[in-house]
Parts: C-alpha cells; structure tokens; sequence
C-alpha cells in the first residue's frame, strides 16, 4: 500500500459510514483507504475490507483516537528529523489523538 507520512499542510480524507460506531477514511486525493496492517504498519491501499475498518472515539473535547477494529491497534505520527511518520499503537497516548476539522458534509481534514 501506500506509505502514509505526516505533513504541515492539513490532508482531505473522507469519514465513510460503515455500521455501527464503524467507519472507513478514504484519501480525497487518491481514493485509497487507510489500511492497519499486521506488521506495525499504517499505509493506504486501494480497497475497502476488515483491515480498513475503525473505530473513532473521543478522548477529550474535540480530539479523536482512531483504532482499528480487526487488530485493535491506534493510528500514531510521531515526529523525527526525518519529518512525520504515520504507524500504530498500542494506546490511545499524546502520538494518537487527532483533530478532526469539518469542510463540507462528506469530508473532513486530519491534523
């Protein structure tokens, strides 16, 4: 799949419906979901199955932890010299919580 990294600049994704308390996030740009792997890894791939389900919870006033359903692991980015690299977690801690911020009614963009 696709690597994902962090950025300055905020990214669009898509918050897909998918049942109950279950969502997927599709990338705006290139339409691959984010996919939690079984190897530690957070990439994009191009379809929509279990390892792209998640569950997106509050932590505090309008800041989100974002776990997966199949493997129960947390999106993180944490930062380097290197620049932002996006994996998972163990816990929803400072690395894995996220700002969700509306730009039109299918869409939102990750901070």
């Amino acid at each position: 799949g696709d690597v994902l990294s962090g950025s300055a600049s905020p990214q669009t994704w898509i918050v897909r419906y998918e049942e109950e308390g279950v969502y997927s996030l599709q990338s705006a740009d290139s339409n691959n979901y984010v996919r939690c792997g079984n190897q530690g890894e957070v990439n994009a791939v191009g379809h929509n199955l279990s390892w792209e389900r998640w569950f997106i919870t509050e932590a505090s006033e309008g800041v989100w932890c974002i776990e997966n359903k199949q493997w129960t692991k947390w999106v993180r980015m944490g930062g380097s010299n290197e620049g932002y690299r996006i994996n998972q977690q163990t816990y929803c801690g400072s690395y894995e919580r996220w700002i969700f911020e509306a730009v039109n009614d299918d869409s939102i963009e990750l901070e």
